[in-house]
């Protein structure tokens, strides 16, 4: 079984405080079962850009560089199909 992240998962590990259920299903489903959609990437960078500049701000973009490459080969593209859902 293949899991799709969306961008709720990634908005909860940005979180400081992330709900005490959710890292230890994460630690259980990451693996090479895992992907996210190019939609999810947009959202979530888009979302750390209308951030404010400082600490937080750099750390994000710091975990998103990574998780770009970290999920270079998992990502699903977006044909005009999925763009009209």
């Amino acid at each position: 079984m293949i899991l799709l992240l969306d961008t709720n998962v990634m908005c909860e590990m940005t979180k400081r405080n992330p709900d005490e259920k959710f890292l230890p299903w994460f630690d259980r489903v990451v693996c090479d079962h895992v992907c996210v959609s190019a939609f999810t990437l947009g959202e979530t960078g888009r979302s750390i850009q209308k951030l404010r500049e400082g600490k937080r701000w750099t750390d994000l973009l710091l975990w998103f560089d990574d998780l770009l490459e970290d999920f270079r080969f998992l990502t699903l593209p977006v044909d005009s199909q999925a763009a009209l859902l």
